[in-house]
């Protein structure tokens, strides 16, 4: 009775025991499913202050070629008239029919020439086709960099990214916070790609390079640099800048999140810790080297699909 009632009260405590352990697996995974949709909120909030920090120079950005498209439009519609003077002419002398007449059109053809300058026409048409075509590019090229900056909802974990892309992307988007007053050194390899999602790789390189920019006020030296680390079968980023640097005090609190540096206003005090967790959700690491006055150095090393694959 004893051994029956011992083995009795054992099986209950291990059915106890295992009901525990289920609702503790229960707990545990809604803690972290909790924790991974909080730092998405937080993701995504740090996401729009920064296209709202960058919302007018992008527009700037924009504006420019879009503005002297516009002229170039203008002038194009102001010429077409003269344009149609001239092929007027044209079709006439080719249906006339006496030495007279010919000799009339020619007379108006010599004048149209001298007073519109067709040549000279021409070649500006030619400029303003070209000068447009440009403006274009650049249109789209910013469009297509904020696409992937904020567009990646539906995006797979498993993108392949193209980390240089993701450089020239970020650089385009923070392009009104550096032009004019630092000097941009790009030493770009030819990297190896890796996996994870495009928009969160610009968003890391946006908060950085806009770091850099607001360490160097009175201007300065951005460096980015791409390599492999074939030992560690990573790709690695370096973002260096010349600018004023972080004391050792903020340097321990740097990747806190909510600590910042900046005045009341200025700053979230997310950036540098949404950088870190979408840097770790990448499988990588990031690090900071910094001297007071002289500039800091952000590292990033990602694995490459040379070791996903593995």
């Amino acid at each position: 009775m004893a051994n029956r009632y011992r083995t009795f009260t054992e099986q209950i405590a291990m059915g106890m025991h295992a009901k525990l352990m289920a609702l503790e697996t229960v707990r545990l995974k809604e803690e972290k499913e909790e924790k991974a949709q909080v730092e998405k909120s937080l993701i995504d909030s740090e996401k729009m202050a920064s296209l709202g920090l960058l919302a007018a120079g992008v527009a700037h950005e924009i504006n420019n070629p879009i503005a002297f498209i516009n002229s170039n439009i203008h002038f194009l519609r102001n010429v077409l008239p003269a344009l149609s003077q001239m092929q007027n002419i044209v079709v006439k002398l080719s249906q006339s029919q006496s030495d007279e007449e010919r000799a009339q059109l020619t007379a108006e053809a010599i004048a149209w020439q001298t007073q519109n300058r067709i040549d000279s026409l021409s070649d500006e048409i030619a400029d303003i086709c070209s000068e447009s075509e440009d403006g274009l590019v650049r249109v789209t090229d910013i469009i297509t960099s904020l696409r992937s900056f904020s567009h990646d909802a539906d995006v797979q974990d498993d993108e392949t990214i193209n980390v240089n892309d993701c450089i020239g992307h970020a650089l385009r988007l923070v392009n009104s916070e550096l032009k004019h007053r630092i000097k941009i050194q790009q030493k770009l390899d030819s990297v190896l790609p890796v996996k994870g999602r495009t928009g969160k790789l610009n968003q890391v390189l946006v908060n950085l390079f806009v770091n850099a920019a607001q360490a160097m006020n009175d201007g300065g030296t951005l460096t980015i640099t791409s390599y492999n680390d074939t030992e560690n079968h990573n790709t690695v980023m370096v973002i260096k800048d010349t600018g004023c640097g972080i004391e050792k005090h903020a340097l321990q609190k740097l990747f806190e999140p909510f600590y910042t540096t900046k005045p009341t206003g200025k700053g979230t005090g997310l950036g540098l810790y949404i950088v870190k967790c979408i840097v770790e959700d990448l499988n990588g690491s990031i690090s900071v080297d910094t001297k007071l006055g002289s500039g800091t150095t952000f590292k990033i090393l990602v694995p490459n699909q040379i070791n996903n694959t593995k």
